[in-house]
């Protein structure tokens, strides 16, 4: 796993929450290990690379798509909570509730 603050010898890249250089960092990354799913807390990210130009090698790849909060508006339709996946949301009831086969609503005790 890639350290926050790690020490590159070349090229590298950082990613940061928000447009400004001053915005939370993610990370520095480089070399082979791959940092996993990175989250902005806003709808945008400052990613930028990084090179001292004297190793040519096979360089970065990224792979970037956008998710839409379906939890944000209307609670997803659900009847109690709201839970917002990659791609797509759930709904949940509270303790001592069971979600309806509708997926949205939720009923005292266990659905027959």
């Amino acid at each position: 796993m890639c350290l926050l603050y790690q020490v590159c010898k070349y090229d590298y890249v950082e990613v940061h929450s928000g447009l400004s250089s001053d915005s939370k960092l993610h990370g520095r990354f480089c070399g082979p290990e791959t940092p996993g799913i990175i989250t902005s807390q806003f709808n945008n990210m400052r990613i930028e690379f990084k090179s001292d130009n004297t190793v040519s090698k096979k360089g970065f790849k990224g792979h970037f798509f956008s998710d839409k909060d379906e939890c944000s508006v209307d609670n997803g339709r659900c009847q109690q909570q709201c839970l917002n996946t990659l791609g797509s949301y759930v709904c949940q009831c509270r303790h001592g509730f069971a979600l309806h086969e509708n997926g949205l609503d939720c009923k005292e005790g266990q659905w027959v």
